[in-house]
């Protein structure tokens, strides 16, 4: 009796000893994957910095070269080609003020987003910007204010285009809700991928 009882105590401590050895290689692997993750998401974000510099570089050029205070990223057509089945596509936007102050609050520029009347229409409000007829900036630097209207599109919707109207308001000049200017952008819906 007293043989089995001391390889009952071995056994234990040998299966203790596994447990250890396998949690400590897990605490690492925990570590290890970790690190890994961080360092995935932290690439991905300085990335979508960089390009939001990037647009923003683009959009103070085309100020520059352009006399309208109101200005659509998309080109010369204003055109964007959009994939049915596109949950957040975004169309980038930017306005100065009327005066060149700088800006020190988000609702100084406001955007009016409009539609066509009705029977011209193959997108709902709802599909662009969420619904939102008015939106602030989501961005501001120096006198000018960067908007980033998204556009969802969702799978099996029809093909077609349709045009969006932007309009400018300008809150905080002499004569309070000054218009800067309008200008407009089309969606086009096109046909999704097979995968």
């Amino acid at each position: 009796m007293k043989k089995r009882g001391r390889w009952n105590k071995q056994a234990a401590f040998e299966m203790s000893i596994t447990t250890v050895v396998v949690l400590v290689i897990a605490m690492v692997m925990l570590a290890l994957g970790l690190v890994l993750v961080k360092n995935i998401f932290g690439g991905a974000t300085s990335s979508v910095d960089i390009i939001n510099d990037k647009v923003k570089s683009q959009i103070n050029n085309l100020f520059q070269s352009t006399d309208s205070n109101v200005i659509v990223k998309l080109g010369a057509d204003n055109k964007a080609k959009v994939r049915a089945g596109t949950p957040d596509f975004g169309v980038a936007i930017a306005a100065r003020t009327c005066n060149g102050k700088i800006i020190s609050k988000r609702d100084r520029i406001k955007l009016t987003l409009s539609l066509p009347k009705e029977g011209e229409r193959c997108l709902s409000s709802s599909e662009i910007a969420g619904g939102k007829s008015t939106l602030y900036a989501d961005r501001y630097d120096g006198d000018t204010a960067y908007f980033r209207v998204k556009v969802s599109i969702p799978k099996g919707h029809e093909l077609c285009t349709q045009k969006v109207y932007v309009d400018a308001i300008d809150t905080g000049c002499s004569d309070k809700n000054k218009n800067l200017g309008g200008n407009y952008f089309v969606i086009e819906v096109i046909r999704s991928g097979l995968f």
